[in-house]
């Protein structure tokens, strides 16, 4: 049974689980990171095609009853602890070349992973996530859409997107509540704008959304105070605005301007609020 607190949903169809693989345009020259292997039915399909997999397995119970001919695999390392920990930079370094990310995630690091892609970028060169559908539609929504907000932003600005397929819950043990979704993100080139500074960013993204039903002016007033207008405007943005309605590239020219006059937005003071 999935130990409810890590919220993990194992997949055992063989058809699907190499269906997963497929996804990651795996070959015997790369690394696969695997964060949440569970009891090893991914991993399987992994390390018939990877010249290298390090997988993830936070908890002990599951780590114990992955089979011991899986274990016995040369290019197959396992290590029990949180994946959200492991440095993917230093993971490329030591095999020389970007790593591949597939996994079955559990539901509640999904968002947080996201941001850990998006910082670490550099450092994969896909990632293959089995996600909850609504998390996933998440990414890929559109300004506008109740559904859009800082993680989209965030996806759209490093990375190029693509739903692949979905499974209902009937094809998990035990079911979830929701169907899930396969999402393919791979790593644009190059940022689709200039950001200036993640921490600003990050903020900027974090007051706009807390306030989206506001005028963007509105929501970014407690962290910018009676120069909010001003930024906006100088920015080239409608103060009278809606976040919700800020492309990835509009929130990056604010952020940009923010960071290139320090005297006006106080960013030096206050990016480290949140």
């Amino acid at each position: 049974m999935t130990r409810a607190p890590l919220g993990q949903h194992f997949l055992r169809d063989n058809r699907i689980l190499q269906r997963i693989a497929e996804q990651g345009e795996i070959t015997s020259q790369d690394l696969v990171v695997e964060i949440g292997a569970g009891r090893g039915e991914l991993t399987r399909h992994l390390v018939a095609q990877a010249g290298k997999v390090v997988a993830f397995e936070i908890d002990p119970v599951l780590v114990d009853k992955i089979g011991p001919d899986l274990l016995a695999r040369e290019n197959l390392t396992l290590r029990q602890g949180d994946g959200l920990r492991v440095s993917l930079p230093a993971l490329a370094r030591e095999w020389k070349h970007p790593v591949k990310l597939i996994a079955n995630l559990p539901f509640q690091i999904s968002s947080p992973l996201i941001q850990k892609l998006a910082a670490e970028r550099e450092s994969i060169s896909l990632a293959v996530l089995l996600l909850q559908k609504e998390f996933a539609l998440r990414l890929i929504a559109e300004p506008g859409r109740k559904n859009y907000g800082a993680i989209t932003v965030l996806t759209f600005l490093y990375f190029e997107s693509e739903i692949c397929f979905s499974l209902p819950p009937s094809c998990f043990t035990p079911p979830p509540q929701v169907d899930s979704t396969l999402i393919k993100l791979r790593p644009r080139s190059q940022p689709l704008a200039e950001i200036g500074d993640p921490a600003v960013f990050k903020n900027l993204l974090g007051y706009s959304f807390q306030g989206r039903r506001k005028t963007i002016q509105n929501a970014l007033r407690p962290w910018q105070g009676k120069d909010t207008g001003e930024i906006l405007t100088r920015s080239g943005i409608d103060p009278g605005r809606r976040p919700d309605t800020l492309t990835a590239a509009e929130f990056a020219r604010i952020s940009l301007f923010l960071v290139k006059n320090p005297d006006l937005s106080q960013v030096a003071i206050r990016r480290d609020k949140q």
